[in-house]
């Protein structure tokens, strides 16, 4: 019987374990969760979008500070690169489209989308620490107006930033772009459930929040100078798909998770006990099938007050805020539950930890069930 030289296999196929499990091919190398903005709890179109901070497809956000007065919707677009462009599917890009233009940029004003990578997905970067690794940057974007735009980095102070240019070439085509940079070696940084990192695409940057090219500053910086205005027309789209951050200094095809592996990270910080499609606070009769299925249910005691305690799917970043609907159409939607004769009562949450929250009707005397939707947030 032969045996095997395990020494000439490695010298002949040049196989390193170490680097598969620690590298660039190792799995759950993409840092970006929902990167091919496949899912969207929360809604699918957002509209009238101006100075507020809006969450958009999960883990994603509008942003827009200072007095700028340019207004936006998002939606999620099946516009997105073909396989024979970006190899891999994209199910779904982020479209964001100018219904009211800002031609002026004030200083202080800002606009863009942004991710926020938690402490402990960031943490093998290797920030704030000497000898920090190269992180890689890759994403799809088409755009209307051709032209310089800006993509930050910063920590959680907002006081270490860094800011790489890419060029927008052809308008209204899809164009893949690669930023390669050397993480922060200095600054504070966060390793655990906080922030650890922010990235920002930015479609405007007053000068109060330009910094130089491809250096990390002492600042708050989102974009250089030749950040181009992209609100300036409502004939203005913006799209982005297949976002990927990495460690190592090459962009690896896009890491093609399954939908049940991604909607558990995207739970981590916001859950809903409404179907996947259907948005929080669509309201119905009980028990008409449209609010089957997208409510927690109890049995109640008709003679007297109750309390329950409802279990998450998935353990929460920290301890989330709760918002409880009511499927009624009679009462306030928000913050209301129901009970079998439909009339809305007020749940009060009495506790809420990673795992749970527990609550209380205002008055549950004389009901036989009690039925509510609800929404838990542990955003970063």
């Amino acid at each position: 019987m032969s045996t095997l030289n395990v020494a000439t296999v490695n010298a002949t196929t040049a196989l390193n374990t170490a680097a598969i499990n620690g590298g660039q091919l190792a799995g759950f190398r993409n840092k970006i969760i929902n990167g091919n903005f496949n899912i969207w709890q929360r809604a699918t179109s957002f509209t009238g979008l101006t100075t507020t901070y809006t969450r958009l497809a999960d883990r994603f956000a509008w942003f827009q500070g200072g007095s700028g007065t340019a207004v936006v919707d998002v939606t999620q677009s099946t516009d997105v690169p073909t396989m024979s462009e970006a190899g891999v599917y994209a199910p779904y890009s982020l479209y964001i489209d100018v219904t009211t233009a800002d031609a002026s940029i004030a200083a202080g004003d800002l606009a863009g989308i942004q991710y926020l990578v938690e402490g402990y997905d960031s943490a093998p970067f290797g920030f704030g620490q000497a000898g920090a690794s190269e992180i890689t940057l890759s994403f799809w974007v088409k755009a209307t107006k051709t032209g310089t735009y800006c993509v930050s980095f910063l920590n959680s102070a907002e006081n270490r930033s860094y800011v790489a240019e890419y060029t927008i070439s052809s308008s209204a085509t899809w164009e893949k772009k690669t930023i390669t940079l050397t993480a922060d070696t200095t600054g504070t940084w966060l390793y655990t459930n906080g922030r650890g990192c922010v990235v920002n695409f930015m479609l405007a940057c007053g000068s109060t929040y330009q910094i130089s090219n491809e250096t990390w500053t002492g600042s708050q910086g989102y974009g250089t100078s030749s950040q181009v205005n992209a609100l300036d027309s409502n004939s203005n789209d913006f799209r982005l798909a297949l976002i990927q951050l990495e460690i190592g200094d090459t962009a690896t095809p896009f890491e093609q998770r399954g939908i049940g592996t991604e909607l558990v990270l995207c739970e981590r910080y916001y859950e809903k006990s409404y179907k996947l499609t259907t948005a929080p606070a669509v309201i119905g009769a009980w028990p008409s099938g449209a609010t089957q299925g997208n409510a927690q249910h109890f049995p109640a005691n008709p003679t007297r007050n109750f309390s329950c305690c409802v279990s998450f799917k998935t353990r929460k970043r920290s301890s989330p805020s709760i918002v409880t609907y009511s499927h009624t159409t009679t009462g306030a939607c928000i913050g209301h539950l129901f009970g079998s004769s439909f009339t809305s009562l007020t749940l009060n949450v009495n506790d809420a930890g990673e795992t749970y929250f527990s609550g209380e009707p205002s008055s549950a005397t004389g009901y036989n069930e009690i039925l509510f939707g609800w929404t838990a947030t542990a955003e970063l």
